[in-house]
């Protein structure tokens, strides 16, 4: 296993996960270079160019701990997607920081790997995008010390709970939108622990099991998609009620209700949070099943395992090493430093140590597309007026035949793309709280696995709008596909009897050079909001920046194509 040595805790924080390794498995932690900030993949990039001795040398280490290995396991940043021929193992990649780092670390070397991994379940739509052939989730890792020893049962659920709410973790995040989120959250909740950079308490210098252990209600939150960190799985091992975001990915973790709380808005999450702490019962509850949960799936012994099982799925057996296409590690690049770019090494030296900071910094300049607009899911949905400049107006049969005519007949039988499976995760994350859900979309069952995540939802699937009968929804998940424009209005219109409130979904799509015929074209945010404003009196229409990240925002009205997605309500009596 490499690892990135982005600090001087962390070669014995991954000692410590190596040597949670089930018997039989042997796991061998090795830095992937010298100790420095997180490297993104253009300062990977330049250091293996040029052939940096301290790189080289740590690359030479692990070339040699391979002779002897079946697989590569590459925990984040470090290794370059040129030095895996030199290997004769099966490398994996494991990446923690997606989407918001993807574009300078994951994107870049993921698919160069045997397989991938990640740790945020919502990624996989990025990962099958960039030609991942195999790619799982795998949840972040906990070492001993950040977590109570098993059978300390006892010291978790007999200690004095004084404390109500607790959060460690960054406010002065580089996301707004995070820290918008978090200061409401905490003004509710005054008394409550809040710690990490940019808090007025400041962070935490030392373990932070006494802090978890004498806490009653543990809140976790994340920049855009997830769930996808550490304190997913601290705070049920310390017997924390766990209140977290991202449901739709968090339902596929831990059990929604009973294993751990989700939701979906701030004013959600405060409204759960004084339910639970003014009933006790309830709490522990669930906070003895998330721990017992995290005994059984997520503690590092049980994360080498699902790794272990995943390999031999894939076809990887012991033994079986194949040696390296190439031998001996190239040289010195001396063309690097004085051949194409002409520049000296001293301003090729300073490009090659920036500060990952500074990278970020830069490709938020570029592509800002994850600096969220606050009032998406923070109980302040964005309608667009009904007089906009942006709107054209026009009747639902007008809008319709927009749309028929821009779409052709989608591939029934066809696998869902990586850009349709993103958007009906995404859609999911505008249920609320609806309990009674019909679902039409004729592209298969991806968008009901996803709604079916919370238990305490019944789905009906409507395979015939028309003909439906009334079964006391309220809401409909709908992602038409009508290409005729009177079939379409009168499906919008059956739509509409249907439920009280809707979201619908439109994604975005792409022509590949044999389906010229086949790919449709695009919808405007314009047009889908005149169409079903004749039907609804609100309309609040939202788009997913990057096509395989199922995160909204409301939608700019800009004529660029995106994957759409409308909620609407509040039925016109015709």
């Amino acid at each position: 296993m490499t690892y990135p040595r982005y600090a001087d805790w962390v070669d014995e924080w991954y000692r410590d996960i190596a040597s949670q390794a089930p018997l039989g498995m042997n796991i061998v932690a090795l830095p992937s270079g010298q100790r420095q900030s997180p490297i993104t993949f253009p300062e990977l990039d330049k250091k293996w160019k040029c052939r940096d001795d301290e790189l080289m040398s740590h690359y030479t280490e692990i070339l040699k701990a391979c002779e002897d290995a079946d697989v590569l396991f590459c925990y984040g940043a470090g290794i370059h997607p040129e030095f895996l021929p030199y290997l004769p193992t099966f490398n994996c990649y494991f990446f923690c920081d997606d989407p918001e780092d993807s574009p300078w670390q994951s994107a870049k070397v993921a698919p160069s790997f045997d397989a991938a991994f990640y740790a945020n379940m919502a990624s996989s739509f990025q990962y099958e995008s960039w030609g991942c052939l195999r790619h799982s989730w795998m949840p972040i890792f906990t070492a001993p010390d950040d977590v109570p020893n098993r059978n300390e049962f006892g010291k978790v659920f007999n200690s004095t709970r004084t404390e109500s709410v607790i959060f460690v973790g960054g406010l002065d995040d580089y996301s707004s939108y995070r820290r918008h989120r978090l200061e409401r959250f905490s003004s509710a909740f005054p008394n409550g622990i809040f710690m990490g950079r940019g808090w007025p308490s400041g962070g935490i210098d030392g373990p932070l099991s006494p802090f978890f252990l004498k806490s009653r209600i543990g809140f976790n939150i994340h920049r855009t998609t997830g769930p996808i960190n550490r304190r997913m799985f601290q705070l049920p091992a310390h017997g924390v009620l766990q209140i977290c975001d991202n449901i739709t990915g968090l339902g596929q973790i831990f059990e929604l209700g009973k294993e751990v709380v989700g939701f979906d808005t701030i004013d959600d999450a405060i409204e759960l949070t004084k339910y639970y702490l003014e009933h006790e019962a309830e709490r522990e509850s669930i906070a003895r099943a998330g721990y017992e949960r995290f005994w059984k799936d997520y503690h590092a012994e049980a994360n080498w395992i699902r790794l272990r099982d995943k390999l031999l799925e894939w076809g990887v057996r012991p033994g079986e090493r194949n040696a390296g296409v190439m031998q001996k590690l190239p040289s010195r690049n001396v063309a690097y430093f004085f051949g194409v770019a002409m520049k000296s090494i001293q301003v090729e030296a300073q490009k090659v140590v920036r500060s990952a900071k500074a990278a970020k910094r830069e490709y938020l300049r570029k592509d800002p597309w994850w600096k969220i607009y606050e009032r998406v899911f923070t109980s302040e949905a964005v309608y667009l007026p009904e007089y906009s400049e942006c709107g054209t107006g026009g009747s639902l049969a007008k809008g319709a035949q927009r749309m028929a005519g821009e779409t052709p007949a989608l591939l029934q039988n066809a696998s869902l793309a990586p850009q349709e499976g993103a958007l009906r995760w995404a859609m999911t994350q505008l249920i609320g709280g609806a309990t009674q859900i019909g679902i039409f979309d004729p592209r298969g069952e991806e968008l009901e696995r996803y709604a079916s995540v919370d238990a305490k939802r019944r789905i009906v699937r409507i395979s015939a709008p028309l003909n439906f009968s009334d079964q006391g929804l309220d809401l409909l998940i709908c992602v038409p596909d009508s290409t005729d424009s009177h079939a379409m209005a009168n499906h919008l219109r059956a739509f509409s009897k249907i439920a009280p409130a809707a979201v619908f979904g439109f994604p975005i799509q792409t022509k590949e050079a044999d389906e010229q015929n086949l790919a449709p074209r695009n919808l405007d945010a314009d047009s889908v909001f005149w169409m079903l404003k004749s039907l609804y009196e609100e309309v609040a229409v939202f788009e997913m920046p990057n096509p395989f990240v199922p995160w909204l925002e409301p939608a700019k009205f800009d004529g660029n194509p995106k994957s759409l997605v409308a909620k609407v309500k509040i039925l016109r009596i015709a």
